[in-house]
């Protein structure tokens, strides 16, 4: 199947807002778990203090903010813009798949990449795209296919390429470290496998993965807090 492909700047300036709109709940969700693990860190000889609490907790916010939303976000506008300038990613391509992987034409050269090279392959409000390992990006605007259903056939096509050569793995590698989550029940050594496996999660866009991990690091400042309270010194 083949597809030929037109893009402007404004497809990816949408597609670069609407990239960063989708991972942005991930953020906050970081950002907000963080903020209250970093907050509740205390001398527990002293009294709990809301106002410090709550002060400790928008400190953290600002900086993981900054660290880890606002910085990403510039040095990824930053190379968008810069890639943008040698029209390299507007040029008119035709874009083919084919057994072993998928061929790109231009007016200057033909590019193959297999299977094995592609990262993922996903489908963003009004565009297909795919990325490489190696952090190329290409887009196809959903207006350049003859219709939805052949758009949906497309993106099939690269979600099985991918999934042909190592996704048996992919989701085993996934569902093992599920059970890494039963370290959660082990305090303290909980909080370092929840933030692990938060982590991994978010990587694989696996919300059971993150609702795990974020039980884990619960579970050990839950344990605690009782330990302190029926329990102290």
């Amino acid at each position: 199947m083949q597809v030929e492909v037109l893009t402007v700047r404004e497809d990816y300036n949408k597609f670069f807002k609407y990239y960063f709109r989708k991972k942005g709940w991930l953020r906050l969700y970081l950002l907000a778990l963080f903020s209250l693990l970093f907050a509740a860190t205390r001398d527990t000889r002293l009294p709990f203090v809301l106002s410090i609490f709550l002060f400790k907790a928008l400190i953290a916010a600002v900086i993981l903010f900054f660290a880890f939303g606002l910085l990403p976000y510039i040095i990824a506008r930053f190379k968008f813009n810069k890639a943008l300038k040698n029209k390299l990613l507007t040029e008119p391509k035709i874009i083919a798949t084919g057994d072993e992987g998928i061929t790109i034409t231009t007016g200057k050269e033909v590019l193959f990449w297999r299977w094995e090279t592609l990262k993922e392959a996903d489908i963003l409000k009004e565009y297909i795209f795919f990325s490489l390992f190696t952090g190329k990006l290409y887009l196809l605007p959903l207006r350049c296919f003859a219709s939805e259903n052949e758009a949906i056939n497309f993106w099939g096509i690269l979600q099985n390429g991918i999934l042909k050569v190592r996704g048996d793995n992919k989701y085993r590698k996934k569902r093992n470290l599920y059970y890494w989550g039963l370290i959660g029940f082990i305090p303290n050594f909980g909080v370092i496998a929840g933030i692990v496996l938060t982590f991994k999660g978010i990587k694989h866009n696996d919300k059971k993965l993150m609702l795990i991990g974020t039980a884990d690091i619960a579970f050990t400042f839950l344990f605690w807090t009782v330990m302190f309270h029926y329990f102290p010194k």
